[in-house]
Order: C-alpha cells, then structure tokens, then sequence
C-alpha cells in the first residue's frame, strides 16, 4: 500500500504544467538556446549598431520581441490546440522543447567539439530527444526547467547592463556644439575613403599617375599633399574617431558622439551648416545634423531592417 501511495504522489508531482508554466518553460529554453548566443555576440560588437545607425530606442524593441514574441506565439497556438485536446496540446509543447533542447546542445557542442555538421546535429537531435524525456518524466529535469524561468531576465539584464552594447541603451548625455571662434568662414568639405591606400595613386617615383587620375592630380596641383599620412588605426570604427578629433586612437571606444564630444562636427556645429553622411559612426550630433543628406529610416522600418539581418546571423551562429 505504501508503494502505491509513493507512486502514485510520483505521478501527481510530474503532473503536466499549465499553459502560463509551459509558456515560462518555452521562454527559458528559447533564450538560452537561441537568445542567448546572439545577444552575447551583438554585445560584445556595439559598433553593429552604430553601423546601422540604430537608436537606443530600436535596440531596446528588438531585444525585447525577440525575447518575448516567439514564446508568446507558441503558448497562443497551444491554447488553441488546448481547446480540441489536453493530449494533443502537451504533444506541441514536448516537439517544441525538444527542438529548443537539441539547439542548446548543439551550441554546447559546437563550443567543445569541431565535428562535421551531419555528426553534430545527429548527437544534438539525439541529446535533445534525451532529455526531452526526461522533462517528460523525470522530477529532476522538470524541476531544472522551472528553475531556468528566470534565464530571460538574466540574459536580459546582461546585455541591457553589462554588456559593452549597454552604452548605447542606457542613457547617455546629451552633446553640445562647440562655441569655437572662426575668425574667416570658408566652406569645408571632408572627403574619408575608406580603405583606400594613397599608394594606389602614385607612381613608381611617388607622385599621382596623371593618366589614371587626372582630378586627384589637379587637386593635389592646388592642395598640399602629404603623401606619407596614415591612419592611426587599421580599423574603420577605430580610425575615423581619431581622424576627425585629433586625438589617439581609443579602442576601448565607440564611433559615437557620446564618446568623441570635440570632434569636427560638433566644433564647426555652431558656426556651420553640418551636411554629414557617416555609413560606418555616429560621430555628428542629431541636433547638429538636423538637414543630413542621408535621412534616417523610420523606425519600424530600421527595425525591420535590423531583424532582417540578424536572421543571417542567427543562421550562421
């Protein structure tokens, strides 16, 4: 009798989770398995955002639906599967965990051992089928994932807090041009080329090819030339900051205004109107370049561009 009690209290204790329980369990194994690897790369690459001109505004939205939205969507579908049959609706919930589980392992896996791609996701889909039992059945297991519910919000916390991409999202003060003196205005017009060595124009005897580049050759007929510059960086998020304030190169910075307050834009901001175009920084101030050539996109639009090409990167991670 004692035995029949033990197994039968076994049996009331793996008790299938309700739909608020399984939506928390999809959203931990989500995270860790999908969420997770691509917000710890996007963190440690900041300058991806600053390339793409994202506002703190975008990073915030995404990072969020991509956490909340796919889980969101799966326990919308197993309500309804819910309303034709308890059976069925546990049946969707373990083929979902036991895809996210074969991806957690293939992650692990893909950190521990270099094997070819068939073998690596015949062990994953092997070890996540594994333990998809296990949250079937065992105590141990289903205890586990209902420990791991709170993964998201340390995920979330990580990259929002203590991640290099978390200056970006906090707040950051506001930057004000400079009142610099120019005693006789002029136009400015600066030109970078990225990549683009100066020795590609020149001769053998170390003057600009006047058959190949007739214009540098006029330009450089009434400038001064000096042909023996370089870059204080080999990096283009690392090199232009240096380029337009003056200073050493700070590898340790961002592209941004924030990071470089006196560069050119903000010291010329007050006397001129900016015209900037910065495909790779972020260097000219909103407030200072009000009329920009190159218009922003709006933000649905950005953020539909930045989910676009995240998906490549997911894909790759």
């Amino acid at each position: 009798m004692a035995g029949l009690i033990e197994a039968e209290d076994k049996r009331e204790g793996l008790s299938r989770p309700g739909l608020v329980m399984s939506g928390l369990h999809l959203a931990a194994l989500w995270s860790l398995a999908v969420l997770q690897p691509l917000l710890n790369l996007l963190g440690s690459t900041p300058e991806f955002f600053v390339a793409r001109d994202n506002t703190p505004g975008q990073i915030t939205a995404f990072v969020l639906l991509a956490t909340i939205l796919p889980p969101l969507v799966a326990i919308l579908i197993e309500a309804l599967i819910k309303l034709v049959s308890e059976t069925a609706r546990w049946a969707f919930q373990l083929v979902l965990v036991a895809i996210l589980l074969s991806t957690l392992c293939l992650v692990f896996l893909k950190a521990l051992v270099d094997f070819p791609a068939p073998l690596m996701f015949a062990f994953a889909i092997g070890a996540g089928v594994l333990l998809t039992m296990a949250y079937d059945r065992a105590r141990f297991m289903r205890s586990l994932t209902d420990i791991l519910v709170v993964a998201p919000l340390v995920i979330l916390f990580t990259f929002f807090v203590l991640s290099d991409s978390s200056r970006l999202t906090l707040s950051a003060p506001d930057v004000e041009p400079v009142q610099a003196a120019v005693a006789q205005p002029a136009p400015v017009v600066m030109v970078i080329f990225d990549e683009f060595p100066v020795g590609s124009l020149m001769t053998t005897s170390g003057e600009i090819n006047k058959r190949r580049y007739p214009s540098f050759t006029e330009l450089a007929g009434t400038s001064d030339w000096y042909k023996n510059t370089t870059t204080d960086a080999s990096y283009t998020t690392v090199a232009i900051p240096s380029i337009m304030t003056g200073e050493p190169a700070d590898r340790s910075s961002l592209p941004t205004a924030t990071d470089h307050p006196d560069n050119l834009f903000t010291l010329l901001g007050a006397s001129y109107d900016v015209h900037a175009v910065e495909p790779i920084t972020q260097l000219c101030p909103d407030d200072i370049c009000t009329d920009s050539v190159e218009e922003k996109d709006g933000f649905f639009t950005a953020l539909g561009s930045l989910v676009t090409d995240l998906e490549v990167v997911e894909k790759h991670l």
